[in-house]
C-alpha cells in the first residue's frame, strides 16, 4: 500500500468522539458536531493517519472494472464503498 501511494504516516485533523474514544468518519457525524452513536459532541483532533481512505476508494472503485462478477454486485460494491465528502 506504501509503494502504491494508499497509505503514509502524516498528521491530520479526525473527528474525535471523546466518550467513545474513537476516531469517526464524516458520515459519523451529525448536524455539524454530534456523534450518531452516542449524540456527545465531537471536535477535529490531529492524530497520525496511517491510510489515504479517498485514495483507497477511488483504487477500488476503479479495479471493479475488473473483476468478473455479475453487474448487480458491482453496483452493491460500489454503493458500499462510495466516496466521502469533507466536512469542516
Amino acid at each position: 500500500m506504501l509503494e502504491r501511494g494508499l497509505a503514509y504516516r502524516a498528521p491530520g485533523a479526525v473527528w474525535w468522539c471523546p466518550k467513545d474514544q474513537t476516531v469517526l468518519a464524516n458520515e459519523q457525524v451529525l448536524e455539524g458536531n454530534v456523534c450518531e452513536r452516542c449524540g456527545t459532541a465531537v471536535y477535529k483532533r490531529d492524530l497520525d493517519s496511517g491510510i489515504s481512505a479517498s485514495q483507497l476508494a477511488e483504487e477500488l472503485l476503479r479495479e471493479l472494472d475488473n473483476v468478473d462478477w455479475p453487474d448487480r454486485v458491482k453496483t452493491m460494491q460500489r454503493k458500499l464503498i462510495g466516496r466521502s465528502e469533507e466536512r469542516d
